[in-house]
């Protein structure tokens, strides 16, 4: 009994530190792909607030 119980446990910190290191893993590549995303979406609101304000800027 003694074989199982320590191949049980074995199985059981693996599993965990395994499931932890890809947790950690997938937040890094999320934050790598959800970054350009959120920069482009700034800078298109940036964008359409420029251009829906009025321009005070004399011409000439």
């Amino acid at each position: 009994m003694t074989n199982i119980s320590a191949l049980l446990i074995n199985t059981i910190i693996t599993g965990t530190l395994a499931l932890g290191v890809l947790f950690m893993i997938s937040l890094f590549l999320a934050d790598k792909i959800v970054k350009p995303l959120e920069d482009s979406y700034c800078k298109q609101r940036q964008f359409i607030a420029d251009a829906g304000s009025p321009s005070y800027v004399a011409m000439e």
